[in-house]
């Protein structure tokens, strides 16, 4: 955006939706000019012909680091040491939860869809889109996946949202940041 002149710090409002339907109905009511968001909601605001698609996060993503390929990482789970420490199956059996959400999403896609329908109440034309859509999901972190997060924190530092010199350094990050199991 800063490319157009545009300062997201200063030319915008953040309004903060409380559900992700909630993002759509703003846009389709006109009462915010744009929303940051995910799919199935940002299909279904296109499929209803009530926005546009300005960017997709991978395409930002490949361009930001002159990756053609691969795959930015999205979801992460975060808790504190202590927590980890105290309850220390927990990483695995998140971990065995996404491998069992995306064997669905991948050998089960009627299922899945199935599920999405349920949870968010989309129409399931909007649903087929998003899973049509989907870039890839994965479980567990294999070292490439570290590695971008690494990236994607640079990149979060050097644009000011992050201020900590932690994470200035990579080794530092991979000991204290990304555990496992």
């Amino acid at each position: 955006l800063k490319g157009y002149g545009f300062d997201i710090q200063k030319d915008t409002q953040i309004v903060t939706a409380t559900a992700p339907p909630d993002m759509a109905n703003l846009l389709a009511k006109k009462e915010v000019d744009a929303i940051i968001a995910w799919q199935p909601i940002t299909d279904s605001v296109v499929l209803r012909g009530q926005g546009v698609y300005l960017a997709k996060q991978i395409d930002l993503w490949r361009k930001a680091t002159g990756r053609p390929t691969g795959f930015p990482v999205h979801v992460c789970y975060l808790v504190h040491n202590d927590f980890l420490k105290a309850n220390p199956a927990i990483a695995r059996d998140l971990n065995d939860a996404q491998k069992d959400a995306v064997d669905i999403w991948y050998k089960k896609p009627q299922r899945a869809m199935e599920i999405v329908a349920e949870v968010t109440k989309l129409p399931m034309d909007v649903i087929k889109v998003a899973h049509k859509e989907t870039v890839q999901m994965l479980h567990g972190l294999t070292d490439e996946q570290v590695d971008t997060l690494i990236a994607q924190l640079k990149i979060n530092k050097e644009f000011g949202f992050l201020k900590s010199d932690v994470w200035d350094s990579p080794d530092r990050i991979r000991r204290e940041f990304f555990h496992r199991a």
